[in-house]
């Protein structure tokens, strides 16, 4: 099993720290998330789901393993919660195909944190 790695961050000015700071004391999103936090939050996402996928495989019904995905589940949503909320979005409005016969379909999502808005 590979074991995921997380980037190293890089320097922030003092003007995007006090941003964040004034983001925190209002209660509000921050909005800060640069390329590292976003590919912070897509490492963390992927080391989740990967972990959730492995108790399906193993799910025998019992309830551990319901309670188990179901934390999972939890921590996913709230992840993508945080990364919707923080990242800076670059809309993409995109067409992809589905199948040769019934065509594809519109979708659009942010070409940082590949987050889908459909």
């Amino acid at each position: 099993m590979e074991t995921a790695t997380i980037p190293q961050q890089p320097q922030t000015d003092e003007n995007q720290e006090s941003k964040i700071d004034d983001a925190i004391a209002q209660n509000r999103p921050c909005n800060f998330a640069d390329d590292f936090t976003i590919r912070t939050y897509r490492t963390i996402l992927g080391v989740l789901t990967e972990k959730k996928n492995a108790l399906v495989i193993r799910n025998t019904g019992q309830l551990k393993y319901k309670q188990a995905i179901n934390n999972i589940n939890h921590l996913i949503v709230c992840t993508e919660s945080i990364l919707r909320s923080e990242c800076k979005h670059t809309i993409v409005h995109d067409y992809i195909d589905l199948d040769p016969d019934n065509g594809g379909k519109n979708i659009t999502y942010c070409s940082k944190c590949y987050t889908c808005f459909d």
